[in-house]
Parts: structure tokens; sequence; C-alpha cells
């Protein structure tokens, strides 16, 4: 019995990971820019969560993005965020579709790179 469970956990934890990739959004242009004081924020680094709403055509995050400042390129990828946003750029996000911030109930996916097309 025990053996039997051990692998019907391991059979959805595999499924489950199997589902998580990276995706790439339509082609969109930033409708609003949000960051926080404090939201994200982790000691010792510069920066909390910004996020971009947009229908992105993804079913996973159908309303936006997310850049927190734990990710490696967060400096870059900001100003690349404002630049999209002040000039109405059209962008593409790709973004990883199993992580989503916590504070949305629409769902919004963590960004991975955004890309200038």
């Amino acid at each position: 019995m025990k053996k039997n469970l051990f692998l019907l956990f391991l059979g959805l934890s595999v499924s489950s990971l199997v589902q998580a990739e990276i995706v790439t959004t339509d082609i969109v242009t930033i409708e609003r820019l949000f960051t926080y004081d404090d939201v994200g924020a982790i000691e010792g680094k510069e920066g909390t969560d910004i996020v971009a709403w947009m229908e992105t055509g993804i079913d996973e995050c159908p309303t936006g993005v997310w850049l927190s400042p734990s990710a490696p390129g967060y400096n870059n990828m900001t100003s690349f965020l404002l630049a999209a946003y002040m000039g109405q750029k059209r962008v593409r996000f790709q973004v990883y579709n199993d992580s989503l911030w916590e504070r949305s109930a629409s769902g919004v996916c963590e960004i991975d790179a955004i890309r200038f097309e």
C-alpha cells in the first residue's frame, strides 16, 4: 500500500514538472506598470517586484507578467520594462508558466526574458 501511494505521488509530481515550461506571450504593449516599496523585497538585494499588465495570450497568466529582484538580470530587465512602457513599444515576453505572482488572482507569470520585436 505504501509503495502504491509513493508511486502515485511520484507520478503526480512528475506530471506537474512536465507541464512547467518557458512560454512566449503575444507581441504586446504594456498597459500598466506597477512597482512597490516592499512587495517582493529581498534582504541584501536592491529592488522589489515589478508587474506589467497587458493581455498576454497565455492561459496561465492572461493579465500580465512580473519581475522579482532575485532575477539575475533584474536591473537590465527593469530598464527594458521602463523603456517599453514609456515608449509604448511592442514587446514579447518569455515567461515561466509555473511561477505565478502570489498577489494576483488572475494569473501573472514570472519573466524570463523581454524582447523588443
